[in-house]
Parts: structure tokens; sequence; C-alpha cells
């Protein structure tokens, strides 16, 4: 795979990242835009587009040829540990090799940016990542921690909705972004071209960082806010790669630009129960997995866990601007039989949750969930719980 020099181009008030790509499956840009009101922040160097396309050239197993300045850093990480490490998550991946033209180190130590900057799309993981780092939450977090910026990409998160329903997902979190006093710039990118065939969750956390490394000329710490906590965190075939980002995200910075996995100290109930003290949360968390539309379906195996949760410490009805309640009250006792069931990732934490929250599940979900055991047959067991979740 051979990665051209970057360029900086503007069109239309944007500024353009662009790289050209060459590979067996031909020749495409790699680009990443941005509003021309940032363009202080965005570097043409090299580092963005190599820790994009480090895992296109190891799903194809082709070497990389890289031109422009490439961290020293990055390089040394990525011709050895990190490739390691993804082959732990995929282990169908196939090493290679990175030959790069002009190493040097990201910054001069007197240039370093300032900036401090978190992805934000409204969820749980953001939305804590963001009280945590705001004084108005945290009056004790430190200055170089402090966040400056808020992202949002389209990088693959908005699924078949695509470009459409990012820019309508953006223009629903404006408001809040200019409550915190906050800019929230937006970055559209093709990435997605060179990952056909890689599910976004398992490379959510390289995709997402390449879009925050493009701006390390003003940005010098990027706090990811991780979907997992430390008692998941490992490195496994067949995982999200969110079970490794404490692992992997140290090794995607340069000399001037971190990486950093936060929020891993709470478990997802811990995290809401923290959400519930954010009232900015209140007429604007979104959680859904649909890729429709934006906004809550209130039916998404995503929606349900957080509105259990939220129903367990009370809150819920301060959420009602954001979930279509009457609709979850007719889906719950159906859901709540697969969390008893232990059929959902996070079904246990939401368990022990509910328990310390003095939250009591309904009789009838109960009853429900002990249903299969009684048939002769998991399969009929199956097949029952089908037609109570279409009624």
């Amino acid at each position: 795979m051979k990665i051209s020099r970057p360029t900086l181009t503007h069109q239309d008030n944007s500024i353009f990242y662009q790289a050209k790509v060459e590979s067996s499956l031909g020749a495409n840009p790699l680009w990443f835009s941005f509003p021309e009101q940032y363009r202080e922040l965005v570097s043409d160097r090299a580092d963005g587009a190599m820790v994009a396309l480090l895992l296109p050239a190891m799903v194809l197993g082709e070497d990389i040829y890289i031109d422009g300045p490439l961290s020293e850093r990055l390089y040394y990480n990525f011709s050895g540990r990190a490739q390691a490490l993804l082959k732990t998550l995929l282990p169908q991946l196939s090493r290679v090799q990175i030959h790069a033209e002009h190493l040097e180190p990201a910054l001069k130590s007197s240039d370093s940016p300032e900036g401090v900057a978190t992805g934000f799309s409204g969820g749980v993981d953001s939305f804590c990542a963001l009280a945590d780092h705001l004084p108005r939450y945290k009056p004790d977090v430190v200055p170089s921690r402090t966040l400056t910026h808020l992202l949002y990409n389209n990088v693959g998160s908005h699924g078949s909705g695509g470009e459409g329903l990012f820019r309508d997902r953006y223009r629903t979190l404006e408001d809040t972004a200019q409550h915190f006093g906050l800019p929230f710039i937006s970055i559209n990118s093709n990435i997605g071209l060179f990952y056909q065939g890689i599910a976004f969750e398992k490379s959510h956390t390289l995709r997402n960082t390449a879009a925050a490394l493009v701006l390390q000329r003003g940005i010098s710490a990027f706090l990811y806010a991780s979907a997992f906590d430390y008692g998941r965190i490992e490195a496994k075939p067949g995982r999200s790669m969110g079970s490794i980002d404490p692992m992997l995200l140290p090794l995607l910075g340069t000399e001037t630009f971190e990486a950093i996995a936060v929020g891993s100290e709470y478990t997802r109930a811990e995290k809401i129960l923290r959400l519930t003290k954010v009232p900015e949360t209140y007429t604007t968390l979104d959680v859904c997995a649909s890729s429709k539309k934006a906004g809550n379906c209130c039916q998404c195996a995503k929606c349900l866990w957080a509105l259990v949760a939220l129903e367990a410490t009370g809150s819920l009805n301060k959420y009602s601007s954001q979930f279509n309640l009457d609709r979850y009250y007719q889906i719950r006792d159906r859901y709540l039989p697969e969390i008893l069931l232990g059929e959902h990732l996070f079904s246990q934490e939401l368990l022990d949750f509910a328990e310390s929250q003095g939250y009591e599940f309904s009789a009838k979900s109960r009853l429900l969930a002990k249903v299969p055991f009684y048939l002769e047959g998991r399969e009929m067991g199956r097949k029952l719980r089908d037609r109570l979740r279409k009624k």
C-alpha cells in the first residue's frame, strides 16, 4: 500500500486533508474535511493517514510505503506493538512492514499545542467524558485535561444513514455544545471506503483517533470515551475494539499528541447514574444504535438497556423529551426477561445495578424469563419469546 504525502486544500468553506492511496484494491484518495474556521488546527503530516490505514493494510497483507513527515514515536509503535495488539483482536490480520521516507518528531516542544478534545455524540460514554473534564462538573480537573474542543465524526458510526444522518445528528447537538462554550467541530471523511468488510465495532478507535490526529497542530490530547470498564478490558479474539482501548490508544500518539482512554473507571450503569446529575443530558441524551434517523428509537437493545438503568435510578421521567416512555412501557416486560436470562453483554451489570438501586423487576418479566426452561428444548423457548416480542 502506497500513501502519498498529504495535502491541504480549500473547497466550499471546508479544508480538506487528502492523501492518495494505492493498493491491490485500486487507487483512491483518503480524505478528512473540516470547517474552514478551524484550518489553524489542521496538520499536513502523514500521521493521521498512518493511523487511518494501518488496519486496512494489515487486512490486505500489504506493506506500507508512506511519504510525508511521520512521527518517530508513531512509526516505532506501529512497526511492532500496535500490530501485535491488533492481531490479538483480529487473528486473521497479517503483520506488515512500514517504510517511511521522512521520520521526524511531530513538532518542536516549543510549538506544542494546548488543545484538549473529545468526541461528543450525546451518548452515555461521551457525556460522561465531558462531565469529568469540565470544571463546572469536576472542579478539580487539571488544566492539561480540561476540554477545549468537541469533535463529531463521520467515520462509520452512522451506518446506512451515512452523511445525511451525520449532519442531522450534528445539528441536534449544536445547541448543547454552545451551552458548554466549546467549539464543536464536524469532521467528515471517506475513511469507510478503506474499511469495507471491517465492522465499525472492531475498528472505531483507529477511525476516530485518525480524525483527531489530523488536528494535531492545535490539539495535544484526545480523550477517547471508552465503553468498557477495566474489568472488561482484555485482548481477545472476536471482541469489540473498545475492549483494548486503554492498551491501544497510548500507541496512537505522537511526540506532542496523546490519545487517552477515559471512563474505564466506571461501569456503564455507574456512568448513567453520573449523568442523572448533568441537566444537559435530560434533553440531549442519545444512546440509540439505530442508523435510520437521529434520536432514540426506544426499542433497540441500547435504548432499552439505558431506559431500565434510568428507571432504576428513579430519574426516568427527567428524560421524557428524549425517549417515548409509552413505547418503553409497552416493550419493557418483553425485554426484561432477556436481561434476566443473561442474553446481553451487560446483562449481569444491569442486574447488579438494579439490585443496588432497590429496583425490582416486574412479576410478569420474571415469569416470562422462567417459561423457556419449563419447555422441552431451548428451540421451543426461543419461538415462544419471538411470539411474545411481536405482540
